[in-house]
């Protein structure tokens, strides 16, 4: 098996999984090997629900939408595997959640400093005492 190459799980392919944290993920389960280690493979379906949404005042609906994504873990991360169908998982997805990583953006954590915080760091980076 390559580094990366997966493998269903014999006898299911979907589950929710509870693990150590008290966190829970649920969708398609597979094995994975990466690095020489197995790991258990949660391929996570899009969720498309609404939330309220307050506007000068009013109530209004707002779709939100957190994209189908990939998690993999350690055995040692899971408290229990609880085996299910695909429409069990789906629904169980919807109501946890689960959220990607978020990419880092430059720009959005800058625009969330001070002005005067920004320069400080601008300057610290620019100037002859940046750690690069």
């Amino acid at each position: 098996m390559s580094d990366t190459q997966t493998s269903p799980i014999a006898g299911a392919q979907f589950a929710i999984v509870e693990l150590f944290g008290h966190g829970r993920i649920a969708g398609r389960i597979s094995e994975q090997t990466f690095g020489g280690t197995e790991l258990v493979r949660v391929d996570v379906p899009e969720v498309n629900y609404t939330e309220p949404e307050y506007v000068d005042g009013q109530r209004k609906p707002r779709q939100i939408t957190i994209p189908a994504h990939t998690r993999s873990f350690g055995a040692k991360a899971i408290y229990s595997v609880n085996w299910c169908d695909e429409a069990a998982a789906l629904a169980a997805a919807h109501y946890i959640r689960d959220q990607p990583i978020n990419a880092y953006h430059l720009r959005s954590a800058l625009q969330n400093l001070s002005l005067g915080e920004r320069r400080e760091l601008l300057e610290h980076v620019a100037g002859d005492d940046h750690p690069f």
